[in-house]
Parts: structure tokens; C-alpha cells; sequence
């Protein structure tokens, strides 16, 4: 039974590995004239990795994936609201463009925070994969540990020590109405990139081959884009990145990121619903 089992992971491990190679393989490079049938093959793709990740996936797992990062849009949505409010009722002061009103930069900013990614696009494009690991002890914090509401200092570096007795990656699937999913992997995150421009060239930090914005543009009709402010790398994967899960005996943690930023939280099996900030950073 267990030779059995492991020729049909195998076998999965192959296919889904085969299918992504015949689905880029198609395009020596992404041009604006075949970006349409490139993102058609791409959702395709998608959805069969969609469907064969429901036979390998562990359920409850996915499902806790699927919460957090619903969870953290939801999140984000009522900071962003709170953000209009303070904007439209002066608690934000803004320093004026001299070339226009700030009432005109305020209603741009309102725009841009209502138009929340990454709901504003066509596509979710989520990470082909995410690690999940499962420890043998407790963390043992609450709430009140958190230094000024913010962080438990120290607490990961704490945790650095701790050797999980399993780790296992999962395929994320996310259920928002009226939203597809798109997988990126290493390969098509990079023709994409080919397709954008911006790359660092050499070895140096200081050339990068010149920014299509005309492409940009197109793309960004189609799922979240953005450029590294380190420069010479590109991000296509929907804020909040759900990057990582790991199991305790009185809890799990997760990590979420996005292009500039990243908090890692712990949510305890006695109150589900409390989030507590063990550390956080931004670039």
C-alpha cells in the first residue's frame, strides 16, 4: 500500500510538473500581441492544478489557508476605510502638490484605497505552494505579551531554536466569489519579468534594463503588479501573501507579506480570533 501511495505522488509530482513545461514552453517570450492566449493557457493551467490539488491537499489545512487570507484582506479593508475617514475629515494633513489642489491628490488616494487589491483585478494569482510545519511544544503567549500592541520582542529568534518534526507544502486554494486563481511558479513568474522589463543587468546594482510601462499596463489588467522598490525584480502575487503555516500544540503562527512589508502572527485554539503580532518588518 505505501509503494502505492508514493508511485501516485510521484505521478502527481510529475504530471503537474510536466503540465507547467508544456504550458510555458509554448512562448519563447510573452508579446503583447499573444499576452491574451498567454494568460488563457495560464488559467488552464491553473484550474488543473486546481482540481488535482483537491486529491492531495490536506483539507482543513487549505481551508485555514483559504480563512487567513480572507481574513487579512478584510483586515486591510477596514484600515483602508478608516484611512478615507481620516483623509476626507483632515486628521491626514497632506503636503500639497504645487500643481494642484489637495482636495484633487486626497480623492486620488480615496480611489486607490477603495480599489483594494487584490480584488480590483481579474485574476488572484497565489504561490504555487505554501510550507506548513507542525511542532512538538507550545508557544506560550497571549495578547499581553505584545510590547505596545505591536510585537513580542525577541520571540522569533526564540522560536529560531525550535526543529519542527514534520513539514509538508500545500497547494493554497482561495474561494472569493467571481475570482479565479492563477499558480505562479519560478517559470512564469520569469517570462514574466521578461515581459515587463526592469532587470538588473551584470552584476552591479546600478543597470537595469529600461521599464515597458506600455506592458505593465496591459498586465495589471489581469492580475497585481508591482515593481521591487530594491529594484530588478518584479511582484505578481496578491497581497497578503499567506507564506507560511506552523503548528503548535496550543496554536499555529503564519506569516503574511507583501511587496514592502510582513507580520508573523500566532492565533491560539482557545480564542480563534485573536491575532497576536509576534514581530514584524518592512523594507
Amino acid at each position: 500500500m505505501k509503494g502505492i501511495i508514493l508511485c501516485m505522488l510521484l505521478y502527481f509530482v510529475v504530471a503537474t510538473s510536466a503540465g507547467a513545461q508544456s504550458f510555458t514552453a509554448k512562448y519563447d517570450k510573452i508579446t503583447q500581441d499573444n499576452l491574451a492566449e498567454y494568460m488563457a493557457d495560464w488559467e488552464a493551467w491553473s484550474d488543473s492544478l486546481w482540481a488535482e490539488s483537491v486529491k492531495v491537499n490536506v483539507d482543513s489545512i487549505v481551508k485555514l489557508h483559504n480563512r487567513l487570507f480572507v481574513h487579512q484582506i478584510d483586515e486591510e479593508k477596514k484600515k483602508n476605510l478608516q484611512m478615507i475617514e481620516d483623509l476626507r475629515t483632515g486628521k491626514i494633513i497632506l503636503e500639497g502638490d504645487s500643481l494642484r489642489e489637495d482636495t484633487v491628490l486626497i480623492e486620488e488616494m480615496v480611489a486607490d484605497l477603495e480599489n483594494y487589491a487584490p480584488l480590483m483585478y481579474k485574476y488572484i494569482t497565489l504561490p504555487f505552494e505554501v510550507e506548513v510545519s507542525f511542532y512538538s511544544d507550545s508557544l506560550n503567549v497571549t495578547k499581553s505579551d505584545e510590547i505596545w500592541g505591536n510585537e513580542i520582542r525577541g520571540e522569533y529568534d526564540k522560536e529560531k531554536e525550535r526543529k519542527p518534526y514534520k513539514v509538508m507544502t500545500i497547494r493554497p486554494r482561495i474561494d472569493i466569489e467571481g475570482k479565479k486563481c492563477l499558480y505562479g511558479d519560478s517559470i512564469v513568474c520569469r517570462q514574466l519579468e521578461h515581459f515587463l522589463g526592469g532587470l538588473r543587468i551584470g552584476d552591479g546594482w546600478s543597470n537595469f534594463s529600461e521599464i515597458n510601462r506600455e506592458n505593465e499596463d496591459l498586465l495589471s489588467q489581469y492580475i497585481y503588479v508591482i515593481y521591487a522598490h530594491w529594484g530588478g525584480g518584479w511582484e505578481f502575487l496578491s497581497p497578503p501573501k499567506i507564506d507560511s503555516i506552523e503548528y503548535y500544540l496550543d496554536g499555529f503562527k503564519f506569516m503574511r507579506s507583501n511587496w514592502s512589508s510582513g507580520t508573523r502572527y500566532f492565533v491560539p485554539y482557545s480564542n480563534p480570533d485573536e491575532y497576536i503580532v509576534l514581530d514584524s518588518w518592512r523594507m
